[in-house]
């Protein structure tokens, strides 16, 4: 298969395989190991046994999906109870691929069903063993009823179990109803299980020949019966199936129409990947796709070659699969896996091909393409007819279009005759309300040209006046310049005076610091006359004239010291006195450069003032000028107006003579509209009579 197996499907398919071929290869060893297995009879059930495993793979019955119910499994159940699961496991082991590749033509089915088989009967023969289940003529007796049920329920249900869990886990559809392929499941089981004893039961009966054969050809009858019961019931249920489907693709004449829901149908009975349907162009001996899943494209290619051809040579399904992929007439870019082609035929002709697709290589049977062409007759009925219709329905849906076109059309100028002469109603109102407002206009313009005059005489005054305010700014403009100058000059000149009152401080400093020492050294001096009192006194009268000496140098002393105290308090009082006036020096002089810097300040508002004032004398010119030159305009205006007054007047007339005529259209329009509202009606009529032709056509 070209798609990637998934987890589950590659563990049960490596499981079934696996533990299959495990069994074929202990039953091979077993046959060759058993002397009873291969002496004449052995030999001889085993060849019998393996042509009947090939004839159920082809007479089975295929079921909707990938079912198969077959009597395959009642012949290894008589193998089985016969000479055990060994024997039956190597009889299906060699039936089954045989049989599908000389009959079913396929080489590796067979190989896959085989292990399926073989797994089932080997996993039940181990458990018939432990039950204690016998083979050979205690087979089918009354002592091994018990264990004779195990195989005859485990070999078909674990057969089928891993069958249809693989299909599934694969990806592949098993069924399409689940019921209808359970219930024939187990009727050919039940069927072929009651056969299967009553086979060996037979054999192992001790009749004579001619009871057996009788007996033989009875059971074989009763084979070929329930058989051709179970197919016909099997079919019937097919076309119940497709009966009710049919039903649904007759609903449209149009393969194009209906090809959604033929897509859905088609799943009710086979899986699919990709469809299409091509219509045989019998002029060009052609084919040409009309709806394809793969592509939109309107494909054409030879309806003699290929795989195409071999459908159209037989007039029946072809089935391709693997073998004959290279043959495949495919879209680009699609894989070629297998193929349904059935050819669509109507009376006898080819009208078309129907294609069904799957990538995998093995999906469909020749009783799927069987089962597809129950649906044949209806799906070439559908394309024929809609080819014959095809070009009635186009025509009625053109002229249903063109009509619906003009029943649009003649609404919308109607609409635009309706706008139009409301706008003519609307344009003769502003009409007479723009010759009043004209009106209007003339008056207030009368009055606007007394404002005018009025505006000129005030504009002169403003200029006069603009003028006066500029010469006075420059006269302040230059006093402020003479102030600025004088307070730069004060300022200097506070400066030089705070100068000297600091060297005054200076000077101060150094008097209080003369006084301090004067007042030391009369201290002193004062020490020393007390000291030479002292000293004159202990010498007596030598020294009396020193005591006299000593104490004029004393009070000498005393009153210098007063002396310095007073200077000192003079000095420091003239130093305070120093210290207010420079700090008053000081903030004139901050004073006086705030003023200057404010003066500089004046100056510059004082240049903008200047300024503006020789912008407002200009402004003034202007504004002089401005009324005079209004004036003439509104002169010029009052014209205007004038004849914009007879204009209006005359817009009025004409507006209403055109609300006339759009009054007139309108009622034109009526009548068309009512006449394009026949004509769709009768179109709508010739879409219904072409439907229900297509309807009588199905």
């Amino acid at each position: 298969m070209n798609r990637s197996l998934s987890t589950r499907a590659l563990a049960l398919r490596t499981l079934v395989y696996g533990g299959g071929g495990a069994f074929v290869a202990a039953a091979m060893a077993a046959l060759w190991n058993s002397p009873d297995l291969r002496d004449g009879a052995a030999v001889l059930q085993l060849v019998v046994l393996v042509g009947a495993v090939m004839v159920t793979r082809r007479i089975g019955l295929a079921l909707p999906g990938r079912g198969f119910a077959s009597f395959i499994l009642a012949v290894v159940i008589i193998a089985f109870l016969l000479q055990g699961w060994e024997f039956a496991i190597v009889v299906a082991a060699i039936g089954v691929p045989l049989g599908d590749l000389l009959f079913l033509r396929r080489r590796w089915s067979g190989v896959a069903t085989a292990a399926h088989i073989a797994l089932a009967t080997g996993v039940s023969g181990w458990l018939y063993r432990l039950a204690g289940g016998v083979i050979g003529p205690g087979a089918v007796s009354a002592d091994n009823l018990a264990p004779l049920a195990l195989p005859l329920a485990a070999v078909p249900v674990l057969a089928n179990l891993t069958f249809y869990l693989e299909s599934s886990f694969a990806g592949n559809v098993a069924w399409v109803d689940t019921k209808m392929t359970l219930r024939w499941e187990a009727v050919v089981t039940a069927t072929g299980s009651a056969l299967a004893v009553g086979w060996v039961a037979l054999l192992h009966a001790g009749l004579t020949a001619p009871v057996t054969g009788t007996l033989a050809t009875l059971l074989l009858i009763a084979l070929g019966l329930l058989y051709w019961v179970i197919r016909a019931a099997v079919h019937a249920d097919e076309l119940k199936l497709v009966q009710g489907l049919a039903g649904a693709v007759a609903a449209e004449a149009s393969i194009e129409r209906s090809f959604a829901r033929i897509q859905e149908i088609t799943r009710h009975l086979v899986a699919w990947e990709n469809m299409g349907f091509a219509r045989y162009d019998e002029e060009q001996d052609e084919l040409e796709l009309v709806a394809e899943t793969a592509t939109t494209e309107r494909l054409r290619f030879d309806a003699g070659s290929g795989l195409t051809g071999e459908a159209v040579r037989r007039r029946r399904p072809l089935v391709s699969n693997m073998f004959s992929k290279a043959n495949m007439v495919l879209p680009e870019g699609e894989t070629a896996g297998s193929e349904v082609l059935i050819p669509l035929y109507h009376g006898g002709q080819l009208v078309g091909m129907w294609s069904v697709r799957h990538s995998d290589p093995t999906m469909y049977r020749e009783s799927d393409g069987e089962l597809l062409s129950l649906l044949a007759p209806q799906l070439a009925l559908s394309l024929a007819v809609s080819s014959l219709l095809a070009p009635i329905n186009a025509s009625t849906e053109r002229t249903a279009t063109y009509v619906r076109h003009l029943t649009t059309t003649s609404d919308v100028i109607r609409s635009a005759a309706e706008s139009v002469a409301e706008t003519a109603a609307r344009a003769e109102a502003e009409a007479t309300r723009a010759a009043a407002r004209v009106e209007e206009a003339v008056r207030a313009l009368s009055h606007l040209t007394d404002g005018i005059d009025e505006t000129t005489k005030t504009a002169t005054q403003t200029r006069d006046a603009s003028q006066r305010v500029a010469l006075a700014a420059v006269d302040v403009q230059e006093a402020s310049s003479r102030t600025a100058e004088e307070l730069r000059n004060l300022t200097g000149t506070i400066a030089t005076g705070s100068a000297e009152v600091g060297r005054l401080r200076d000077a101060a400093n150094e008097v209080e610091r003369f006084a301090e020492t004067i007042a030391t050294i009369a201290n002193q001096t004062n020490l020393l006359a007390l000291n030479a009192t002292i000293e004159a006194a202990r010498t007596g009268i030598q020294g009396k004239g020193f005591a006299v000496v000593a104490e004029e140098v004393r009070k000498l002393a005393e009153q210098s010291a007063t002396a310095a105290r007073n200077m000192g308090r003079k000095s420091e009082d003239t130093r305070r006195v120093i210290d207010r006036a420079a700090r008053v020096l000081e903030d004139l002089g901050r004073q006086l450069e705030e003023l200057g810097g404010a003066a500089t300040h004046w100056g510059k508002e004082l240049s903008a003032i200047v300024t503006s004032a020789d912008a407002a004398r200009d402004a003034g010119e202007r504004m002089t000028e401005v009324p005079r030159r209004s004036r003439d305009l509104a002169d010029r205006a009052t014209q205007v107006l004038g004849d914009a007054r007879a204009a209006a007047a005359r817009s009025a007339s004409e507006v209403a003579g055109v609300a006339r005529a759009a009054e007139e259209q309108l009622r034109s329009l009526d009548e068309l509209h009512r006449g394009a509202s026949e004509l769709r009606l009768l179109a709508e009529r010739l879409t219904e009579s072409g439907r229900a032709v297509t309807a009588r056509g199905e």
